[in-house]
């Protein structure tokens, strides 16, 4: 696998959860989108988080098929193709499973910043990954990037791997938006004892 960009498989959050962020809901926030005559409007994409959620639960239900679907064209190329890829998507979860752990729901909230570079939008969006484990359930906030090329209809994700994803793989996947995006901190995962 690539290293540069190993990072950055979607459901590697639920791997790595020791940069999972806590379990507190972001503020919500205006995204703002530049008009043509220079001004700021208020903008909303309701289909960024609609196709979040349906990329974590696709994750979540093992439909790995249509996981590749939702994720970044370019991250699936890095790694080598789209049959590469849903191998390593399902080698991951039985890894999970062997590990006692389950993927119980990888749930997106709205964008907490979109910007347009380059006629594509790009959009940080927060994700709240619930896992349970031997202990209990580990609850902790993740971050995606989501892509759309065509104005916000369709969208296609990679996971941020929080402000610890070094700049470079940004750069490798996202040229031209690397050093506009900001991604939020990441904070160790909550685990809740089950009652």
């Amino acid at each position: 696998m690539d290293t540069r960009v190993s990072h950055a498989i979607p459901i590697a959050i639920v791997l790595t959860l020791a940069t999972a962020a806590g379990a507190a809901r972001p503020p919500r926030p205006l995204v703002h989108a530049p008009r043509q005559d220079g001004a700021v409007t208020e903008r909303h994409y309701p289909k960024a988080k609609a196709q979040a959620n349906e990329l974590g639960m696709a994750v979540v239900m093992g439909d790995f098929a249509r996981a590749a679907d939702l994720t970044y064209p370019k991250l699936i190329e890095l790694l080598g193709g789209r049959a590469r890829y849903i191998a390593q998507l399902k080698k991951q979860m039985t890894e999970m499973s062997a590990g006692e752990f389950k993927l119980l729901s990888c749930t997106a909230a709205e964008p907490i910043q979109v910007i347009e570079v380059r006629q594509r939008l790009y959009a940080v969006i927060p994700s709240l990954i619930r896992i349970k484990g031997t202990e209990g359930v580990l609850v902790g906030q993740a971050f995606m990037i989501g892509v759309s090329k065509d104005g916000g209809e369709t969208w296609t994700f990679v996971d941020s791997g929080g402000r610890e994803m070094k700049r470079e793989k940004l750069k490798t996947l996202f040229p031209a938006a690397a050093d506009k995006l900001h991604i939020p901190e990441v904070k160790p995962p909550v685990l809740y004892a089950e009652k």
